[in-house]
C-alpha cells in the first residue's frame, strides 16, 4: 500500500481534512510513562512466573476445580429443563422439536444481545469489475449457497433462509416461508459514486441493525462506483448466522467461479484444544476474577466518557504486498498476524505521539478473536454455520520504542497468550454463563472484561487466487467485524490474492477520521520492511551469483603452480579488490545518469527498469565479491582463521543477543552499511602489503587488470624482469608508491 495513495483520498474530503489538523487535547489523567529497558527473555528471571504459576495452580485446584464441578452438574440439569421448555414451546409454535436442529446453541445466542438488537453484523465490500448486476448475484447466491444441498438431501447452509424466533428457554432458527431472495439481494436507492459517499454510506449502516423478522444478512449493490465505473457489494452478516472463516471459506469454495478448497488452520484449536480444556477447568474462576478486577485503559482514546455510539469507516484505496510481510515475517520468525498486529501497535503510537502530545505512551489492551475450531481434515465438505470463535484481551506494547522491538514484543504476548487457556475459558464463561444465568447478567459480565480494551484487532486469511463473479473479477475485499460498543477503535485486515487491505472503524467522537490510523499502520510496515530488507533470512544460505563463486575460487584462491606463492597472490588480490572498487564507482554513475530526463539506455533493455535492475544485481555480486576478497585478504595478513561469517550472520538475525567477543579485530566481516559507505568516497580501500611495490592503479593499469586471468598471470610471472618493472613504473608516473628491497 502506497501512502502517497492514502494522501490523495485526504484531499477528497475537506471537512476532514480540517479535523484532521485539529488536534486532540490531552486529559489531565493521561500522563507519560517512563521507558523502561528492552532485556532478553534468557535475561530475565523465571522465579515470579513459577510463583504466580503455582499460586494458581493452588488455589485452582483448592477453590476453581471444586466450583468447576458443582457449575457442569448445574449446566447439566438446567440444560435437560430448557430442552424440555424448548420442546413445549416448539409443539406449541408448530416447529416440531426444535432442540435437535432448530435450537440455538448459547455461545450464538450471546451475540444477539447488546444495546440494541443485531448490533454484532460484520460488513464488507466486494470491489467487482463493471458487468455484475442484481439478477446474475441473485443466481449466483441462490444456486450455489442458498439451493446447495449435502449427500443426504439437507440443505447445506439452511441457515440462510432461516429467521430468529425467541422463546421462553432461548432463541429458535426457524425457516422463513416468506423468504424472497429480492428482500436480500438488491440496488441501493442512493447514489453512490465517489470515495466519501461509500464512506457515509457503510458508517451509517454500522449504526442500523438489521430486520429481526427476516434472514439475518443482506447484500446491497451499488453500480458505476468510481472512475473505472466498478461494482461494489455491500454484505452484511450477522455473527449469530456465522463467523468469518466460514463465510470465507463460503466465497472461496461455492460462491465464487473458480473453487479453490479453502482449509483454513485454526490459530488456537486443534491438537492442544483437549488440554486447554483441563487447564481451563482447573483455573477458570481465578482467571474470570482476575479479569473482573482488571482496571480499564485510561488514554487520550479510550476512558470513562462515554462513547458516541456512532461509527465512521475508512480502508486502504490499494493492497499490501504479502511479499513484504512474509519478509518480515521470515526474517523475525514472526508469524503474519504478529507483523500485522505490530504494525497496528506503531499506528496507535504515533497517533498518540502525533495527536495526543505523549511522547512515551502507556501499554493498551486489545481485543483478539481466536479461533477455536479443529483443524479441518480433507473429508470436510460444507463448513458448519455458527460461532466458532471467541474474543480474549492482551496488552499491546504501545510504550515499547522502535518497531523491531516492537514487534518482538508484540510476538511474546501473543505466544503466550496462544499457550495459555484464556480463550478456552472465555469461550466456557459464555457458553455455560447463557445457559445458567439470565442474559443480561451474562452479558453484564462479558461487557465487564471486554471494555477494558482501547482497540480491537482482526485479521482474516481469505482466498489466495483471484476470485470471479459470474465472469466479473473480484478485484478488492475490506471487511469491518463487529466492535464492542465499549471499544473506540477496531482495525481489521483481510488477505485477499497475494494482498493485504485494511479497514479501520472508529468511535466518531473519539477519532474523527480513521485514514490517519491506516496512513500510520502502512509507514509502520514500511519501516520494518526497510530495516530487515538487506537482512538474510535465518537459516537461508547466502545468495552468490556463479560469476562470483567460480572467480573468487578459480581466478583468485586457485592459482597455478608458477605463482602460489603468497606474494604474488596477495598482490593479486589487492588489484582485484581496486577493481571491483572502481566498477562499483562506474555503476553508481550510470544509475545516476538513467535518472536524468531524456536518457537513452542499451537496445538489450527495453524498459529503463530492467537495465537499472541488472545494474543494481551486478552491484551486488560486486559487494558480494569484495567481502569474500576483504576477508581472505585479512586471513593472509594476521595467518589466524577467522569467524564463520555464516554463522555469525545467523546468530544476528532473531532477537537481541549479546555481542559476540572477538579474538581478533582481523577476523571481524565488514557490515554492507560500513562497506556501502566506503565504497561511496574515492580513496582507495586498500592499503598495499609492506614488502611490495605499491601504487594507486591508474586508467592503463584497470585496463590489464580487466583482462583475462591467463594475460594477467603471464605479467605476473615476469615481475623479476626488469623491462617489466621499467615497463610498469612508467606507466604510474605522478603516482605514490613504495619500493620493496626485494623488488
Amino acid at each position: 500500500m502506497d501512502v502517497n495513495d492514502i494522501e490523495e483520498e485526504e484531499r477528497e474530503s475537506p471537512t476532514e481534512q480540517t479535523a484532521l489538523e485539529k488536534p486532540v487535547g490531552v486529559p489531565h489523567y493521561m500522563k507519560n510513562v517512563p521507558v523502561k529497558k528492552i532485556h532478553h527473555p534468557m535475561e530475565k528471571s523465571i522465579v515470579p512466573t513459577v510463583i504466580v504459576s503455582t499460586v494458581f495452580v493452588v488455589g485452582g485446584l483448592a477453590f476453581g476445580l471444586p466450583i468447576v464441578v458443582v457449575v457442569t452438574v448445574a449446566v447439566m440439569f438446567v440444560g435437560l429443563v430448557r430442552l424440555f421448555i424448548a420442546f413445549c414451546c416448539a409443539s406449541r409454535l408448530g416447529h416440531g422439536f426444535a432442540g435437535c436442529t432448530g435450537f440455538m446453541s448459547a455461545t450464538d445466542a450471546f451475540w444477539l444481545h447488546d444495546s440494541n438488537f443485531n448490533r454484532y453484523v460484520a460488513h464488507c465490500l466486494f470491489f467487482v469489475e463493471r458487468g455484475l448486476d442484481v439478477r446474475m448475484t441473485r443466481e449466483i447466491i441462490m444456486s450455489r449457497v442458498i439451493e446447495k444441498t449435502t449427500d443426504d438431501g439437507a440443505w447445506a447452509f439452511a441457515r440462510f433462509t432461516q429467521k430468529v424466533v425467541s422463546a421462553s428457554s432461548g432463541y429458535f432458527w426457524v425457516d422463513d416461508a416468506e423468504f424472497d431472495i429480492e428482500k436480500h439481494v438488491f440496488e441501493e436507492a442512493k447514489r453512490v459514486r465517489t470515495r466519501q459517499q461509500l464512506r457515509d454510506l457503510v458508517s451509517s449502516l454500522m449504526s442500523n441493525p438489521l430486520a429481526p423478522n427476516k434472514p439475518l444478512w443482506e447484500v446491497r449493490m451499488i453500480k458505476d462506483y468510481g472512475r473505472a465505473r466498478d461494482t461494489v457489494l455491500i454484505v452484511r452478516v450477522h455473527h449469530a448466522l456465522g463467523d468469518g472463516v466460514t463465510l470465507v471459506k463460503i466465497l472461496g469454495n461455492f460462491l465464487a467461479d473458480n473453487p479453490q478448497m479453502l482449509r483454513l488452520k485454526p490459530r488456537i484449536g486443534g491438537t492442544t484444544f483437549p488440554l486447554n480444556v483441563f487447564r481451563a477447568a482447573v483455573v477458570a474462576p481465578l482467571t474470570l476474577l482476575t479479569w473482573l478486577c482488571t482496571r480499564r485503559d485510561y488514554n487520550p482514546v479510550s476512558h470513562r466518557q462515554p462513547l458516541s455510539g456512532k461509527r465512521t469507516v475508512g480502508w486502504s484505496s490499494s493492497g499490501i504486498r504479502y511479499a513484504m510481510v512474509d519478509r518480515i515475517r521470515q526474517v523475525t520468525h514472526c508469524s503474519v498476524n504478529d507483523v500485522l498486529m505490530a504494525a497496528a501497535r506503531g499506528a496507535i503510537r504515533d497517533y498518540f505521539k502525533q495527536h495526543c502530545g505523549l511522547h512515551s505512551p502507556p501499554d493498551v489492551t486489545v481485543n483478539v478473536p481466536l479461533d477455536l475450531r479443529y483443524e479441518p481434515t480433507s473429508m470436510e465438505t460444507f463448513p458448519e454455520l455458527g460461532t466458532g470463535f471467541t474474543t480474549v484481551n492482551t496488552r499491546l506494547p504501545t510504550n515499547t520504542e522502535g518497531a523491531i522491538p516492537g514487534l518482538w514484543a508484540v510476538k511474546r504476548r501473543m505466544s503466550e497468550l496462544k499457550g495459555s487457556c484464556d480463550p478456552v475459558v472465555m469461550y466456557s464463561m459464555i457458553h455455560y454463563l447463557m445457559i445458567l444465568m439470565p442474559s443480561c447478567l451474562c452479558r453484564w459480565l462479558v461487557r465487564s472484561v471486554l471494555r477494558c480494551a482501547t482497540l480491537r484487532f482482526c485479521s482474516l486469511p481469505g482466498p489466495e487466487r483471484t476470485v470471479t463473479l459470474a465472469s466479473s473479477k473480484l478485484k478488492a475485499v475490506t471487511f469491518w467485524m463487529d466492535a464492542h460498543p465499549d471499544v473506540p477503535v477496531a482495525f481489521c485486515v483481510f488477505s485477499y490474492a497475494g494482498c493485504f487491505y485494511v479497514g479501520v472503524s472508529a468511535d466518531s467522537g473519539t477519532i474523527a477520521s480513521p485514514k490517519v490510523l491506516i496512513k500510520g499502520f502502512a509507514r509502520h510496515l514500511d519501516r520494518m520492511y526497510g530495516i530487515v530488507s538487506k537482512r538474510k533470512i535465518p537459516g537461508q544460505e547466502r545468495r552468490r551469483s556463479s560469476f562470483t563463486v567460480e572467480r573468487r575460487r578459480e581466478e583468485i584462491f586457485k592459482p597455478s603452480v608458477k605463482e602460489s606463492t603468497t606474494k604474488t597472490t596477495t598482490f593479486q588480490i589487492n588489484c582485484r579488490l581496486h577493481a571491483v572498487q572502481d566498477e562499483l564507482h562506474e555503476i553508481s554513475r550510470k544509475l545516476e545518469v538513467t535518472r536524468m530526463p531524456g536518457y537513452s539506455h542499451p537496445a538489450e533493455y527495453p524498459p529503463v527498469a530492467s537495465y537499472q535492475n541488472a545494474l543494481h544485481l551486478r552491484a551486488e555480486e560486486l559487494k558480494e565479491e569484495f567481502v569474500e576478497l576483504i576477508t581472505e585478504l585479512r586471513k593472509r595478513r594476521t595467518g589466524s582463521v577467522a569467524v564463520d561469517v555464516e554463522a555469525y550472520d545467523h546468530d544476528l538475525d532473531g532477537e537481541l543477543r549479546r555481542p559476540p567477543k572477538w579474538t581478533s579485530q582481523a577476523s571481524r566481516r565488514p557490515s554492507l552499511t560500513a562497506l556501502t559507505t566506503l565504497l561511496s568516497t574515492s580513496r582507495p580501500l586498500i592499503t598495499a602489503p609492506q614488502q611490495q611495490l605499491y601504487c594507486v592503479p591508474s586508467d592503463p593499469d584497470l585496463e590489464m587488470m580487466r583482462t583475462t586471468p591467463e594475460q594477467q598471470r603471464a605479467l605476473l610471472a615476469r615481475r623479476n624482469d626488469q623491462d617489466y618493472q621499467e615497463f610498469y613504473l612508467s606507466r604510474n608516473v605522478g603516482s605514490k608508491f613504495r619500493r620493496d628491497k626485494n623488488f
